[in-house]
């Protein structure tokens, strides 16, 4: 069975003077039916022009900033570096880093990736453990 992945905002702290929300704790909950598993986290620094009064605040208007803040959280840039093969003058071919740019959805998809991915990983160890613990007596 594939599984489901479910954003939740657990918790957020925000200034009383001015409602800005300055942490949101979120969680992502990954389900198949035979084992789920979830990764906690926190995101800081959110809403900063405070458009939206803190009492008009929905769930899925914060999991959009979750998913728009999640690729600097997973530390996912918009420039990176690869190597590609280059000829010189002399015609030797070698390898040479060269600066690229991705856009904002690839690097929220990356990140994302990564996070499934480690989630994915974890319900596989559930179901058919690489390891266990204890002692045998």
């Amino acid at each position: 069975m594939a599984n489901t992945y479910t954003y939740q905002v657990t918790s957020l702290d925000h200034r009383t003077s001015d409602g800005k929300v300055i942490c949101i704790h979120y969680s992502i909950t990954a389900d198949n039916g035979a084992g789920v598993t979830a990764r906690y986290n926190g995101m800081v620094g959110t809403n900063g022009d405070v458009t939206i009064p803190y009492e008009e605040l929905t769930e899925e208007i914060v999991i959009g900033w979750v998913k728009d803040g999640l690729a600097l959280s997973e530390n996912v840039t918009t420039t990176y570096e690869e190597n590609e093969e280059v000829v010189d003058e002399e015609g030797t071919t070698c390898m040479q880093a060269v600066t690229k740019e991705r856009s904002e959805a690839e690097c929220f998809t990356i990140a994302e990736n990564r996070i499934l991915t480690d989630l994915d990983r974890q319900i596989s160890e559930q179901i058919t453990p690489v390891r266990t613990y204890g002692v045998p007596w």
